[in-house]
Order: structure tokens, then sequence, then C-alpha cells
């Protein structure tokens, strides 16, 4: 998709490498051990620097995307068919107790 020239394990490597530095402590997300697990893969079978920082992004931001689009797919599946039993969305969030919900700071 960006031209990158890698070697076959490229791709294979990065996503292993990639999944287990969420093991190290990061931002929300895993931004920044996962780009450059990423991108240390891929240059290790012979993608140029700025190909394989550009791979590491974009393949974050996809999996990003999908997680999202089917968490929340599977979150309106499930409030549908509780049906009559839900109230609206609204009044569930208004019932949270004071105790779950986080102080302000200043």
């Amino acid at each position: 998709m960006v031209g990158i020239v890698s070697g076959v394990r490229g791709p294979w490597l990065a996503a292993s490498l990639s999944n287990l530095s969420f093991m190290l402590p990061s931002a929300p997300g895993g931004i920044g051990p996962f780009e450059g697990s990423a991108k240390l893969a891929m240059q290790s079978q012979g993608a140029m620097s700025d190909d394989a920082a550009l791979y590491a992004v974009l393949v974050h931001v996809l999996i990003w995307f999908a997680i999202t689009i089917v968490g929340g797919i599977g979150f309106l599946v499930h409030r549908a068919s509780r049906g009559a039993m839900s109230k609206p969305l609204g009044q569930e969030l208004a019932a949270v107790p004071v105790d779950l919900e986080v102080p302000e700071t200043h």
C-alpha cells in the first residue's frame, strides 16, 4: 500500500514485536512502544526508516479503528437486545454513583 520494501518476515515480525510491546508501560493504547517496535522490526528486514515509521503508524491506526468499530457494534447490539429492559443511555449515565466519578483537579 505504501510501497514498502522488506522481507517476507517483516510484517510478521512487526506484528509479534508490536503486540509484545504492550507489556511496556506507555500511554493508553500503547502509543509509542507499538510504533517503535514495528518500525524496528520492519527496518531489520530491509525497509527504509521513513517507510517503516509510516507502516507502523498506519497499522496502529487501522487496528485501532477496527477494534473500535467492532466494539461499538457490539455495544449497540447489546443495547438493542435488552430492548424494553434498558433505560435510555442518558438516564443510565445520570444514575452512575457519585463514588465512580472522577474528582475535578484545580
